[in-house]
């Protein structure tokens, strides 16, 4: 079983990874900007589902498959670029108007959380080259995958609060000039991050 010192040094460079803004840091803002930290709910659970899973693969010595459905991530990748530029269009379009968070929000969140993650080469590639210097991939255990995944958990779930409360600190702050303008923002965010995901 993995020690200590492995599980830290795992969550330390899970952490600098995972905190460096890309396209899921982009949608917990921009969720948060939209709907409130209550909001980011559904992305944050997708989010670290999607990691979790990519752990599972990666521990399970399946990580250098990934190239070979290299053509269903790219579909993958589309269909998250193109669900983006939806969710702009529509909050751009709805400028101004009270946000309801529901149970159907909720699940569209959930979703694009996963699809955020499983497509995300960066993601991919972190587990690829870390795992094999913090776990013999030649004997693991599932006490190893549990441990790491606890880490995981409790790191991303820091990364996303901290993001989450930043993101909402802004939109109260702006929140002062007009709703209106935060939705524009949340737009141009959902926006920059298509466009992102898209050209990786």
């Amino acid at each position: 079983m993995i020690g200590v010192v492995d599980v830290a040094l795992f969550a330390a460079a899970f952490a600098a990874s995972a905190a460096t803004p890309g396209p899921e840091v982009v949608a917990v803002m921009a969720r948060s900007l939209d709907a409130g930290l209550r909001g980011v709910s559904g992305l944050a659970i997708g989010i670290i589902v999607g990691k979790l899973a990519l752990l599972g693969v990666a521990m399970a010595g399946l990580a250098a498959a990934t190239t070979a459905y290299e053509p269903v991530l790219r579909v993958i990748t589309w269909a998250g670029a193109i669900y983006l530029c939806y969710l702009a269009v529509k909050k751009w379009r709805t400028a101004g108007a009270a946000t309801h968070p529901g149970a159907a929000r909720r699940a569209h969140s959930f979703g694009l959380g996963i699809v955020l993650t499983m497509s995300n080469p960066v993601a991919i590639g972190f587990y690829v080259a870390l795992l094999p210097g913090v776990v013999d991939l030649t004997h693991v255990h599932v006490k190893d995958y549990l441990v790491l995944s606890l880490a995981l958990v409790v790191v991303m779930a820091a990364i996303i609060t901290l993001y989450g409360v930043a993101a909402l600190r802004l939109r109260r702050f702006l929140d002062r000039g007009g709703r209106r303008i935060v939705d524009r923002i949340t737009a141009a965010v959902f926006l920059l991050c298509a466009v992102f995901i898209a050209l990786r």
